[in-house]
C-alpha cells in the first residue's frame, strides 16, 4: 500500500464509481418505498369516513353527456370488499326518477382499472322508481355508465 506522502500534491485519491452507484440504488429505492407507502396510505384513506366522503362527492361530479346524475347520501363499509349506500338518488334532465333507501354491494374495484363494472353482490332493500328517465342520446354506442 503506498504511503499517502509519496503521493503528489494534486492528486486526489479517485473514488470508486460503485460508491456513487450504491448512493443512487439507495435514493432511488427511497423514492421508490416512499411511493409505496404513499399509495398505500392513500388507499386506507379512502376507506375512512372522510375518504367514503371524497368518493361520494366524485360519484356526484360525474356529468356524463347522458345527463345522468347521481346522488349518495352516505357509504358505510368498506369500499374495497362490501359496502352500504344509503339515500341513493337518481336524475336526468327534468329532475329525480328513482330513490333507493338503502343497497347492499359486493364487489371488485380493482376491475375499474381496465374499465369493467365487477359486481359480485347487489341487494336493493327499498327503491323507488318515480317514472323512467328521459337520459339524452350520445349518438354513440356505448355503456351506459360513465368510464
Amino acid at each position: 500500500m503506498a504511503d499517502p506522502d509519496d503521493l503528489p500534491a494534486d492528486a486526489t485519491p479517485a473514488r470508486p464509481a460503485k460508491r456513487r452507484w450504491s448512493r443512487f440504488s439507495l435514493a432511488l429505492l427511497g423514492l421508490v418505498l416512499l411511493l409505496v407507502a404513499l399509495a398505500i396510505g392513500a388507499v386506507r384513506w379512502v376507506d375512512t369516513k372522510a375518504g367514503h366522503r371524497f368518493v361520494i362527492e366524485r360519484i356526484e361530479a360525474m356529468r356524463p353527456a347522458s345527463g345522468l346524475r347521481i346522488q349518495v347520501g352516505d357509504m358505510e363499509g368498506s369500499i374495497f370488499r362490501r359496502m352500504r349506500l344509503r339515500d341513493v338518488h337518481f336524475a336526468d334532465g327534468e329532475g329525480a326518477f328513482a330513490r333507493i333507501d338503502s343497497a347492499e354491494l359486493q364487489w371488485y374495484p380493482l376491475a375499474w382499472l381496465v374499465n369493467r363494472l365487477d359486481v359480485d353482490r347487489l341487494h336493493v332493500g327499498s327503491a323507488e322508481l318515480t317514472r323512467l328517465p328521459k337520459l339524452k342520446s350520445t349518438g354513440a354506442r356505448k355503456s351506459i355508465l360513465p368510464d
